[in-house]
């Protein structure tokens, strides 16, 4: 009798290729808009590598300033905190230090990029960065990337996968599962008719602004973000009124309207200076 032999780390295995051809065929039949196909298949994804969190962003050239610009954002595992901290370690200046050769890399490539944390980053550094702890502070340690350039500019389409602290590492088997799927999956990294003069302005936005902004997009009522961020719920319509103000909308449905489909104009007005 033939021995069974298990698939190298590196290699998918049959019952890998059965996941992926069973969540492609799911997804075709799924209806609605990108959105929620989005979290279906990334939902998967972690689901197939034992991840614990995920996000998706798309990003659009920085600001002049230097800071980062999205288009779009969906997450799943993150508590308020989390989302605060992701948002300080995206804005750190650090960030680009340790990321460079994942940036690097995706500018280099017309194909989907994916690559774990120790792939793309000088470990030493990251023993030290202050990007790291803010990580960890969201209840993550381990990070894969992947990411796909869109056009001839610096703006992206990207998804990170987490897991907790004191997890394993993610493994060449899930780089790779991870790197073929969302490789053949364009769907995924579809405009949604957006336009570079389009981009929603989170620059300059504080982190609590942040966090808030994320729990409305993804339809929290006023009153849960309240309890979540431990916040009154005056100061939750203070912040919410400002964040109306600040991106030129009237109500919360408009506001993620504008957000995750990328509605909003460039006409828009910066609004008020922003303070936590």
């Amino acid at each position: 009798m033939e021995e069974t032999r298990e698939a190298p780390s590196d290699s998918l295995s049959e019952a890998d290729v059965r996941r992926i051809a069973s969540l492609a065929c799911e997804l075709a039949g799924t209806p609605g808009s990108l959105v929620p196909k989005r979290r279906y298949l990334f939902d998967g994804l972690a689901d197939a590598i034992n991840a614990s969190h995920w996000l998706w962003a798309r990003r659009l050239q920085d600001a002049p300033s230097g800071e980062p610009r999205y288009a779009g954002l969906l997450h799943e595992g993150f508590a308020a905190e989390g989302l605060q901290s992701l948002a300080a370690a995206a804005a750190h200046p650090d960030i680009k230090k340790v990321e460079a050769g994942f940036r690097d890399a995706i500018a280099r490539s017309d194909r989907q990029v994916t690559l774990r944390l120790e792939d793309y980053t000088d470990l030493t550094h990251w023993q030290t960065s202050p990007v790291r702890e803010l990580i960890e502070r969201a209840g993550v340690g381990v990070v894969m990337s992947s990411a796909r350039r869109l056009g001839e500019k610096s703006s992206s389409s990207v998804v990170a996968f987490y897991r907790g602290l004191g997890a394993k590492p993610f493994s060449p088997r899930d780089r790779l599962l991870v790197d073929v799927v969302l490789d053949g999956a364009d769907w995924v990294h579809a405009d949604d008719g957006l336009q570079e003069s389009e981009a929603i302005d989170v620059a300059g936005l504080p982190r609590r602004h942040m966090v808030l902004l994320s729990l409305l997009i993804h339809g929290n009522s006023r009153q849960e973000i309240a309890t979540l961020m431990e916040l009154s719920i005056n100061t939750v319509n203070s912040y919410t009124k400002t964040l109306f103000k600040h991106f030129g909308v009237q109500s919360q449905p408009e506001l993620m309207q504008a957000f995750i489909h990328g509605k909003a104009t460039s006409g828009i007005p910066a609004g008020p200076q922003l303070s936590d």
